[in-house]
């Protein structure tokens, strides 16, 4: 049996499914840590504000107080999520003064930098292969040097990592599983009213980074009369998706539901029928792992980490260029022309999905334990 302590930000819905099926395999002695609280930001998301509530997990406040939550602390292979956190930053060097055995588990690279340049997509493809060179080159080296290995969430993220000399045995895969969706018949009530035989749906922040605006311009190119457009999420731009929704004459046409709690987010997708994340950045985007689940066709961009595992182009959905109205609307177009599509790609979106439950994943992660140690 595995001794591993899991060190991640805070407490998540996102990852609680992966975890409770760690301890279920009984090959993993596990623990948790959480170093953060949850931001109100995501609360007013509709996250959860969830507590540590099962026996593995525990809440620490300061470094001290993360080395007593563990009695035997030399004993554990430390997974430690990220190295960009006040709290990473101390630990990770503690870990190898004291030789002792760690993972890093990380996204793809660049978020920072993407915030930094204000979500300008043109701006970060020529400003990135810059920041690749030149930033993190130091924890790559901590990774190379003196860790087991690295746990990247996809393809983009080993880019990452293999650019900075990382060599591809210490880079092993272990992605945001959940588990999955269940197809409800239930109808919100915002959706009673719809007149619309089919609908695309989007779920998540009405954000710039989310490509919102890419989406509501496509949509209005569609010649789209049986097909509405479902909004989910907190509108955090002060209003101007609505008005841009007026200014493209799309008003009667887009439904804007709002903020809505995490354990409802299967209702709404259950309703509609192709799922869209129109992304300029996502480190991996785990709500394709709920639209595939619940057996939905996907689109999403090229700049979302999940994209490049949970789409097989033409066969569940189509990965398109972010930031590209004209992409976008060409994918979008093929399931107007073609609304069979709906039911083919569906099915092989949910077969797919498989491949991404907690179990799958607690393979994976037992498989690169027994090759690093």
């Amino acid at each position: 049996m595995y001794k591993i302590c899991i060190w991640t930000s805070t407490v998540t819905h996102h990852l609680s499914d992966f975890y409770d099926a760690l301890v279920e395999s009984g090959e993993i002695d596990l623990e948790v840590r959480y170093f953060n609280r949850i931001s109100q930001q995501r609360l007013s998301l509709g996250w959860e504000d969830k507590k540590c509530t099962k026996p593995y997990e525990k809440q620490v406040s300061t470094f001290e107080d993360a080395l007593e939550s563990l009695s035997d602390f030399s004993e554990y292979i430390h997974i430690i999520f990220g190295n960009g956190y006040v709290f990473t930053k101390i630990l990770i060097p503690y870990v190898i003064e004291n030789n002792l055995r760690w993972i890093n588990w990380t996204e793809r690279a660049g978020a920072g930098l993407f915030k930094l340049l204000r979500e300008n997509s043109t701006l970060f493809k020529i400003f990135f292969p810059i920041y690749q060179r030149l930033y993190n080159t130091k924890f790559s080296q901590q990774i190379e040097n003196h860790s087991l290995g690295t746990f990247v969430s996809g393809v983009k993220a080993e880019e990452d990592y293999l650019k900075k000399g990382v060599r591809k045995e210490k880079i092993k895969h272990l992605y945001w599983a959940l588990n999955p969706l269940i197809k409800s018949t239930v109808v919100p009530k915002e959706l009673q009213s719809s007149r619309f035989k089919y609908n695309f749906i989007y779920v998540g922040s009405l954000s710039q980074r989310k490509g919102v605006d890419i989406l509501l311009k496509a949509y209005s190119k569609l010649n789209k009369n049986e097909w509405g457009l479902i909004l989910v999420g907190k509108d955090v731009s002060n209003g101007k998706y609505k008005k841009m929704v007026s200014k493209l004459n799309i008003q009667d046409k887009v439904t804007f539901v709002g903020a809505i709690y995490f354990d409802r987010v299967n209702e709404y997708m259950s309703f509609a029928d192709v799922f869209i994340l129109p992304t300029r950045f996502d480190g991996w985007g785990a709500v394709l792992n709920e639209a595939a689940s619940i057996g939905m066709p996907i689109i999403s961009t090229d700049e979302c980490g999940a994209s490049y595992h949970l789409i097989k182009n033409a066969q569940n959905g189509y990965m398109v260029k972010a930031a590209s109205v004209a992409s976008l609307l060409q994918a979008m177009k093929n399931y107007v022309e073609s609304p069979d599509l709906i039911q083919q790609h569906g099915e092989y979106s949910f077969e797919l999905s498989k491949q991404f439950l907690p179990k799958a994943n607690v393979n994976r992660l037992i498989a690169a334990l027994e090759i690093w140690t």
